[in-house]
Order: C-alpha cells, then sequence, then structure tokens
C-alpha cells in the first residue's frame, strides 16, 4: 500500500473514468446560453453542431469540411435520386411473368364486357 501511495496511485484507480465517458458527460451537460435574447438551457453538443454550423456559414473552411461530413452521412447521394417503379427494377422472368398476368386479368375483363362467363384457364 506505501508503495502505491508513494508512486501516486490512489484506491480510486481501479474506478478511472474513460476519455469517451468523460466526453459524454460533458456534452450532455446543460448550458446556459443567449440565442436570439432568449436565455436557454441546452446541451453542449446541441452548441457545439450550432457553433459549427454557424462558423460554416460565415466562411469557416474546417468548419464547412466538418458540416459536408456530416450531410454525406445523414443525407446519402441515394436517397437523392428517386426510386425506379417497380416495372423497370424487374429482372426479365419478373417481367415475362407480370405481362403474362396483365394479358390474363384483360383476357377476364374483356370477356366480362362482352357477356361471357370469365375462364380461370389460361
Amino acid at each position: 500500500m506505501a508503495k502505491r501511495a508513494a508512486a501516486g496511485i490512489s484506491r480510486n484507480a481501479s474506478k478511472a473514468v474513460s476519455r469517451d465517458t468523460l466526453l459524454r458527460q460533458e456534452l450532455d451537460a446543460k448550458r446556459t446560453v443567449c440565442i436570439d435574447g432568449e436565455t436557454r438551457r441546452i446541451a453542449t453538443r446541441q452548441l457545439v453542431i450550432q457553433t459549427t454550423v454557424k462558423d460554416a456559414l460565415t466562411g469557416d473552411r474546417e468548419a464547412r469540411r466538418m458540416i459536408w461530413e456530416a450531410m454525406g452521412r445523414l443525407y446519402p447521394a441515394e436517397a437523392d435520386v428517386p426510386e425506379l417503379p417497380l416495372y423497370q427494377r424487374l429482372n426479365a422472368s419478373d417481367a415475362l411473368t407480370l405481362e403474362e398476368f396483365e394479358a390474363e386479368v384483360r383476357r377476364r375483363i374483356m370477356a366480362e364486357v362482352a357477356g361471357e362467363a370469365p375462364d380461370a384457364r389460361r
């Protein structure tokens, strides 16, 4: 025990908090800020994000780079491309099956319109 004390190691060394935990605690901590003349309490992480966005808008290149990277993660380019309709995403076999189904439905409708009993057979 005397060796530990001489080395500056406390008995609570095993209860050391990781940097990630400390950072999480700091980012979750509430701060009092004045925004647009209104005093509010917000989490530090929200304040950091707002400050970074403001810096990016006022020309800070590093802040702008950070925002662009975050936007790329949050809004991937694929989300900007409209999804193709189902009939354009079908493979040849599925397309043929769909065409056959459409033809059968049309045949049945035409039979009903003509007053014939629809035939369930192909």
